[in-house]
């Protein structure tokens, strides 16, 4: 958990020095993508104290369902979402979905 949080960290620093200037021109504030980027960090840190704490046989029969959502998530990036990049479709990025399935 502390290389975790380590490479939280170590992504925070990063954002927040390759968005200062760009962030500067755009919103005038240095901090906006780091503020951003740090509202994400702490609603991940949460999902994974929730997680953590949480029960994973309890897992055990949700698997299938979300195991059928991510196939149709599958397909539906290669008819549907194919021709559509993931800011128009809300910032959605399908993959991610799938990956935690699998995980």
């Amino acid at each position: 958990m502390l290389f975790t949080l380590m490479l939280v960290l170590f992504g925070l620093i990063m954002v927040f020095s390759a968005s200062y200037y760009s962030s500067i021109s755009q919103d005038g504030n240095p901090y906006s993508y780091l503020v951003r980027h740090g509202a994400w960090v702490v609603f991940g840190l949460v999902a994974m104290a929730f997680g953590a704490l949480f029960d994973y046989r309890k897992y055990k029969k949700w698997a299938l369902p979300i195991l059928i959502v991510s196939v149709i998530l599958l397909v539906l990036v290669l008819t549907v979402f194919a021709a559509m990049p993931a800011y128009a479709a809300g910032g959605f990025q399908k993959d991610v979905v799938d990956s935690v399935v699998v995980v």
